[in-house]
C-alpha cells in the first residue's frame, strides 16, 4: 500500500502538464488547436476488477468516487485550469502539495456542493510568481465566499498583474465585476452548478425554457431553432457557460450549441 498515493497522484499531474507546455513549444505553426490535458483527481474507496461477461470482459473501476473523479476533469473547462482535485485528495497531503481554492462546486447527480482545488505545486518549491500570487489569490477567493466582491476584486486584479492568463483567476475577476454591480441573491451559498437544470414550457407562440445558470439565477430563453443534440433534460456546464456569456439584454438566444 502506498500512503502517499494522494500526493504522489497529483505531482504526476503536474508532471504531465509540464511535458506538454514543452511539446506544445516544439509545435508546427500551422496546427489548428494546441493540445491540452485536462486531469481530475479524487480519493475514495472504488470497486476494482473485471467486469461484464464471458464474451466481453473489462478490467476497470467503478463507483461514486470514479464518477466524481471524471467530473473534476470536465470541470476544469469551466474554470480554466489544468488539474482539479477533490477536497478527500488534497487532505491527505496538503502538507507537501500547494493548492488553491477554487471554490465549492455541485456536479452532476449530487446535491451537496464539495470544495474543489487546483494543485500549483510541491511545497517547498513554487516558483516566485507563485509564492507572491498565491496568498492574494486566497483572499479573493475568501472575500468573495463572503460576499464582499469589491474587496474580492481588488485581490483578483492584483492577482491578474502576475498571472493575466490564468483561467481561474480572470473567471472570478469577471464575476467579482458582475456583482459588485449587481449581486446574486441572498439565498445564493456561493457555490457554482456545474449542470442546470431546463424547464420547458411555452409563452404565447414561442417556446421558452428557464434555465438555472451557475449563480443559481433563472433566466427565460427563446429557443427559436435552438437544437439539443442530447436528450438530458439538462444542460451541461459548458453549454451553461455559453447561454451565460450569449445571453442578450431581452435573452433572446440563438447559440452556436446547435453546432455541438
Amino acid at each position: 500500500e502506498n500512503k502517499d498515493h494522494r500526493a504522489d497522484a497529483i505531482l504526476a499531474g503536474l508532471a504531465c502538464q509540464e511535458v506538454i507546455k514543452e511539446l506544445n513549444k516544439k509545435l508546427d505553426p500551422g496546427v489548428p488547436e494546441v493540445p491540452a490535458v485536462r486531469i481530475g483527481i479524487n480519493s475514495g474507496v472504488v470497486t476494482v476488477g473485471l467486469t461484464g461477461s464471458e464474451k466481453k470482459l473489462q478490467y476497470t473501476v467503478i463507483g461514486d468516487e470514479v464518477n466524481l473523479a471524471s467530473r473534476l476533469e470536465g470541470a476544469n473547462k469551466f474554470f480554466g485550469s489544468g488539474i482539479i482535485i477533490s477536497e478527500s485528495a488534497y487532505a491527505g497531503c496538503s502538507g507537501r502539495i500547494a493548492a488553491r481554492a477554487l471554490g465549492r462546486v455541485r456536479v452532476v447527480g449530487k446535491e451537496t456542493p464539495i470544495r474543489i482545488f487546483e494543485p500549483v505545486g510541491e511545497k517547498g518549491k513554487l516558483s516566485v510568481e507563485w509564492q507572491k500570487a498565491l496568498p492574494v489569490y486566497e483572499e479573493g477567493v475568501a472575500a468573495f465566499e463572503a460576499k464582499k466582491y469589491e474587496e474580492a476584486l481588488a485581490s483578483f486584479q492584483t492577482f491578474a498583474d502576475i498571472f493575466p492568463k490564468d483561467g481561474p483567476g480572470q473567471l472570478y475577476l469577471n464575476r467579482c465585476q458582475e456583482y459588485a454591480v449587481l449581486a446574486p441573491e441572498a439565498t445564493w451559498d456561493g457555490g457554482f452548478n456545474l449542470t442546470a437544470k431546463v424547464r420547458h414550457t411555452r409563452l404565447g407562440d414561442e417556446e421558452v425554457a428557464l434555465v438555472v445558470l451557475s449563480d443559481d439565477t433563472e433566466r427565460q430563453l427563446i429557443l427559436r431553432d435552438l437544437t439539443f443534440k442530447h436528450q438530458s433534460p439538462e444542460l451541461t456546464y459548458i453549454e451553461l457557460e455559453r447561454v451565460h456569456s450569449e445571453l442578450s439584454t431581452t435573452h433572446s438566444f440563438e447559440s452556436s450549441l446547435n453546432q455541438r
